[in-house]
């Protein structure tokens, strides 16, 4: 399988590291950013790190956790700018705190017929919310239809068990995606505080805007 994983960062490191230990063969990190002081409390970082490429980075420190013989490939680029070819990819996780790029994925997803893994914290960093976007079923717009494109939620307050609930999640989605098990929820949100847990299966929205797009593509 070759999986692609957009961000590097406190949710998207950990998922790395699960796919690594799974036996991944081929995983394409990508994100624009670099690794800062702040992100060590709960990102795969270490002090050489500090103000690399965090792709690069990650791919790095992922490699010597491989499981089986593959390869680990950075891109540090925004999602949209990479020119990532759909030929041969297994799965899209994205990992990210921002709406637009998201939504992008979303999009990419759809048109490509690949399927794609949400991990997402709210802004408290209190509560998961993990999607799976099966190709022709429920989109992420048709899941959350009021995203404002626009917003971002960089969540400051997010802790190592946070991040690490978040990923268990994404690695969940992931490995039904995968291996095509139609009887996992694609939806789950759960809370640190253990207030909240709902799984389901949404359904698509006929009036979703971002599908008849791209039924129209």
């Amino acid at each position: 399988a070759h999986v692609v994983l957009i961000g590097a960062g406190g949710l998207g490191s950990w998922i790395g590291l699960g796919l690594a230990l799974m036996g991944i063969k081929a995983l394409t990190v990508i994100d624009p950013d670099h690794f800062d002081r702040t992100n060590a409390p709960r990102q795969l970082m270490f002090g050489p790190d500090i103000g690399v490429s965090k792709a690069h980075a990650l791919a790095r420190n992922l490699q010597p956790h491989m499981t089986n013989p593959g390869s680990v490939r950075a891109i540090a680029a925004p999602f949209t700018r990479t020119l990532i070819s759909p030929a041969g990819v297994s799965v899209l996780i994205v990992g990210i705190d921002n709406n637009r790029g998201r939504l992008e994925a979303a999009t990419w997803g759809r048109v490509h017929a690949i399927p794609v893994v949400f991990a997402m914290l709210s802004r408290d960093g209190l509560r998961v919310q993990a999607f799976l976007q099966r190709p022709n079923l429920a989109s992420l717009s048709c899941v959350l239809p009021d995203l404002e494109v626009d917003v971002a939620m960089p969540c400051a307050a997010a802790s190592m068990a946070s991040c690490m609930l978040a990923a268990s999640h994404g690695l969940q989605l992931t490995i039904a995606a995968l291996s095509d098990d139609i009887s996992v929820p694609t939806w789950r949100e759960t809370s640190l505080d253990g207030t909240t847990e709902r799984t389901g299966t949404p359904q698509a929205r006929t009036s979703c805007p971002a599908c008849r797009g791209c039924a129209r593509t």
